[in-house]
This record gives C-alpha cells, structure tokens and sequence, in this order.
C-alpha cells in the first residue's frame, strides 16, 4: 500500500478516536514514505491525543515521540497546516518552563487561519492562547469566530462569556 493509503485509513481512525490503529497507520505510512511531513503531522497529532486523554505516565511516555515527530515534521514540511496547527497546540499547552510559548502559538493558528483552516477548535485554540497573553479583545475575537463556525459549543461559549466579562470590566 502507498503512503497515501495509509494516510487516508490513520485519518479515518483519528476521527473515529482510534488511536492504536491511526498510529499504526501513520507509522506504516513513514515506513512506506520516510520524507512524508503529513504523516510525521499526524502521527504527532497522535501522540498529542494520547498524551490529552491519559495520565501523568501516558504524558512521561508519549511526550518524546511527540516532540521528535512534530520537530520532523516541521523540518520535512514547513508549511504543512496539520504541521503547524499541532505545534501551535504544543506551544500553548505546554508550560513555558518546557517550552511553551503562547506568543509563537498566536502565530502559528494565525498561519493556519491565514491558509484557509477554519474549523472551531482552532479558534478554540487561539482564544485559548490569547487569554495567556492577556489579550482578551482578540480572544473575544476568536471565540466568536469559533462560535460561528461550532453554534453551541459549551467550551467555546464559556471562554467567551469569561472574555467577555473581562473586556465589559475594561481589561484590554
């Protein structure tokens, strides 16, 4: 099977929450095509996923595999979307002690949103990360985009009642 193939069945099982079999997809898909930076991004997504959902000890195992297919995939595809769009929710959910950085996830969202790439989480994701940086009139912005594209999502609209809230009180 091709790369793509291989792709195309981890991304079915990604969006179906399976992550043993999308690993093993996106992993086969490597084997295949070792210079592939989609199924690096993938597999990355992965790994973020898994380390999401589980433990203390899922985070201690997955967070090398992490780091090492996002840097690949970034250095195979610099302007790979998925590429960017996993390292933008690295940089804002990892703490600035361990490289974190909320200011170059801003950027990285934006140059998801800036190629097209609208979906709600990622305007979660930069509402999210607007809030670290204290910029809430833009995190505002940005859940409302989200609310936009997701009515009804109750993680969006609870950040945007929260930044809402804080712009009324005069917090810029």
């Amino acid at each position: 099977m091709k790369a793509a193939d291989w792709i195309t069945k981890g991304k079915k099982s990604f969006l179906a929450e399976d992550m043993a079999a999308s690993k093993k997809y996106f992993q086969s898909a490597i084997q295949e095509e070792p210079d592939n930076g989609e199924a690096y991004a993938f597999l990355a997504a992965v790994y973020g996923k898994l380390m999401e959902k589980g433990g203390f000890m899922d985070k201690v195992k997955y967070l090398p595999q992490f780091e090492k297919t996002i840097s690949m995939a970034l250095k195979l595809d610099p302007e790979s979307t998925v590429a960017r769009r996993v390292n933008a929710f690295r940089l804002l959910k990892t703490p600035k002690e361990f490289g974190g950085n909320p200011k170059k996830a801003i950027g990285e969202f934006l140059f998801c949103i800036e190629r097209g790439v609208t979906d709600s989480d990622l305007y979660y994701g930069l509402g999210l990360t607007y809030i670290q940086v204290k910029d809430y009139v833009n995190a505002r912005e940005a859940f409302e985009r989200g609310i936009e594209i997701k009515p009804g999502d109750v993680l969006i609209q609870k950040e945007l009642e929260f930044v809402s809230r804080r712009v009324g009180n005069g917090h810029h």
